[in-house]
């Protein structure tokens, strides 16, 4: 591949014959993996895409107050332009890029555009930057230059998964975790959750179930209970929106938001995997489900979208390509859209000798890391106050959820028999319910007297 890119950045007129032979291999070697010269192109370039990647998240490591918008404009611009081939893609270089060079530059506008929204889009939602014309404008950009700041002063360092943690000098005084969240094992690092898994608790707590819709200032007030700014709330129901997640309901001057299908689903899920599945498997039948895959080299995208489902379903890495889970799951519905149904095979089994289910979840899973983040919420909440920032019952209430059900969809549910002993998730669960008892009566009650809902009939016209 290198033979392409040293060829590509001389600004020839490169064939696949001319890769094979500088490359001295026959022609039909290079047609086995790219099938033109336009694929083979695509997978130099998304090489160096990764290693500008690379590039920037090693300065992140070095120097976290690189990812400040004024920081990563001087970061991001050499790591462009100093590797010809994406600055070709970047000045949308049609003697470079031939037939993939967008005439007049508005792919390359589009994509700018997209990647700005996005990273603006969480540094609002954290509460790092804001926008500017309301009332409050001034006050909200005093709060993100000290937030952004404060990166000076308190607890810098990155966590063990490369993630960027430091503690908000914000009403709620939690955690920031940026990139990733902070590491299972750090209990003396508080709770940070996006305000987009805030979002789905509450309206999994308030709203599933009850044919409603729930009016923008309603949220910000309770959202307001935990921290997070109005900004950050408006942006978040934008983007839910966007994905499918929420649907709006005008009334009057009233903006209201109320579940999609989609959401009711992926919501019903999270209270089955709370409430019925529960956190440790003491019925496993001894079966498990397997899923072997092969995809072509060049599918990055393809191969990381089938694992984040894999992962999602409670699915291990077994070894290359061969993912397994305890129990018998439905994997049709858990891959589908992906559209790798050719690439895929599916079985239940039983392990036989020499192989030890024991040995399967140890190798398949990370019980390490699974007991730590439960060990964390325990550390988390088994206090006298736990969540002592947060203003009331409801606030938490929505951050107690909101942390178990992370911890619960992450868990791979395996069988109790094969885990260690005192496994922390028996304990964990029985503080979550205890907690969850305490605070749901109070926190009814509080939403009942700020919720401001409207009831949605079927003939009820979404925007």
């Amino acid at each position: 591949m290198s033979t392409w890119a040293d060829l590509a950045v001389a600004h020839l007129a490169v064939t696949i014959e001319d890769v094979a032979r500088h490359a001295e291999i026959g022609k039909g070697t290079v047609y086995l993996h790219w099938k033109t010269r336009e694929a083979l192109f695509g997978a130099v370039f998304e090489r160096e895409v990764l290693a500008a990647i690379e590039e920037l998240v090693a300065g992140l490591r070095e120097d976290p107050e690189a990812w400040l918008p004024h920081r990563l404009a001087r970061s991001y611009f050499p790591a462009i332009v100093g590797r010809p081939l994406l600055r070709g893609l970047f000045l949308d270089d049609a003697q470079l890029l031939g037939k993939l060079a967008r005439p007049g530059g508005g792919g390359r506008e589009t994509r700018h555009r997209a990647i700005s929204h996005d990273y603006f889009d969480l540094m609002t939602e954290h509460g790092v930057v804001h926008r500017p014309g309301g009332r409050e404008d001034h006050g909200r950009g005093a709060e993100a230059r000290r937030r952004a700041h404060s990166l000076q002063h308190r607890g810098q360092g990155l966590d063990d998964e490369g993630g960027y943690t430091y503690t908000s000098p914000g009403a709620a005084g939690r955690s920031l975790t940026l990139c990733c969240v902070s590491s299972p094992d750090q209990s003396d690092v508080e709770f940070s959750a996006r305000p987009q898994s805030l979002m789905l608790t509450f309206f999994a707590v308030h709203i599933l179930g009850t044919a409603r819709a729930v009016s923008s200032g309603s949220v910000i007030d309770v959202f307001g209970r935990v921290g997070i700014t109005e900004d950050a709330v408006r942006t978040t129901l934008t983007r839910m929106v966007n994905r499918g997640l929420l649907e709006r309901h005008r009334r009057g001057r009233k903006m209201y938001f109320g579940l999609t299908a989609r959401a009711q689903a992926v919501l019903h899920d999270g209270r089955d995997r709370v409430w019925r599945t529960g956190a440790v498997n003491r019925d496993w039948d001894g079966s498990w489900t397997i899923v072997g895959f092969s995809l072509p080299e060049d599918w990055r995208r393809e191969r990381h979208d089938l694992r984040s489902r894999l992962v999602w379903g409670g699915f291990g890495p077994l070894q290359n390509g061969m993912w397994t889970a305890p129990g018998r799951l439905d994997v049709s519905s858990l891959l589908a859209g992906l559209g790798l149904e050719g690439y895929l095979k599916v079985f239940h089994a039983q392990t036989a000798k020499p192989t030890e289910a024991a040995a399967v979840v140890e190798t398949a899973f990370d019980l390490a890391g699974i007991a730590g983040r439960y060990r964390a919420f325990q550390a988390r909440w088994e206090r006298a106050e736990p969540a002592a920032e947060a203003a009331d019952d409801l606030a938490r209430e929505l951050l107690l959820h909101t942390d178990w059900l992370g911890l619960v969809r992450q868990d791979p549910h395996l069988p109790a028999e094969h885990l260690p002993g005192g496994w922390p998730a028996v304990a964990a669960e029985a503080l979550f319910h205890t907690l969850a008892e305490r605070y749901a009566a109070p926190a009814r009650e509080i939403a009942a007297g700020i919720l401001d809902t409207i009831e949605l009939t079927d003939d009820a016209p979404a925007e």
